[in-house]
């Protein structure tokens, strides 16, 4: 087959997937960041070379995004809602749009990893990116926790 329509294809399963991680959001969303962030497309032939599925792409993909919304947000009131809202999640519904959102990515790349589309490692990144950025925790600082906490498991610590 063409590379150029390897690459197509490619590009379009992940935009269905990118679209998929974001339905819980409201209606054009996912359309509007895609286009928003060039960042996305010159991203995917990295991810095709590695050989990452649509799904795992569109995860990483996501994932940064939203991180990059957070850190972008000086409204601080309204993290901490979001953040409050996450942790209450089980409890209660959310009543923020974004977090209604958030827990509807997490969700879906749940199932994805229960699906074996990926490892629920990458789910739970995902999460801790997300709510690291809501905490006000810069990129460094989330990267040397979710290290910590790796270590710790993988030496029976945690």
């Amino acid at each position: 087959m063409r590379q150029w329509l390897r690459r197509r294809r490619y590009r379009r399963a992940v935009k269905i997937d990118f679209g998929w991680l974001l339905s819980g959001f409201p209606n054009g969303f996912s359309e509007v960041l895609w286009q928003r962030h060039p960042g996305i497309e010159a991203d995917l032939p990295r991810h095709m070379a590695l050989g990452e599925g649509s799904e795992m792409a569109a995860l990483q993909i996501v994932s940064s995004v939203i991180t990059h919304i957070i850190e972008q947000s000086d409204d601080l009131e309204w993290k901490h809602t979001v953040l409050d809202q996450l942790k209450c999640a089980k409890d209660q519904a959310p009543t923020d749009s974004f977090a209604s959102g958030i827990l509807r990515m997490e969700s879906t790349a749940y199932h994805w990893a229960l699906a074996n589309k990926f490892d629920m490692t990458f789910r739970d990144i995902m999460m801790s990116e997300i709510i690291g950025a809501l905490a006000g925790k810069s990129a460094n600082e989330r990267r040397g926790k979710r290290l910590s906490n790796y270590i710790f498991r993988g030496l029976g610590l945690q």
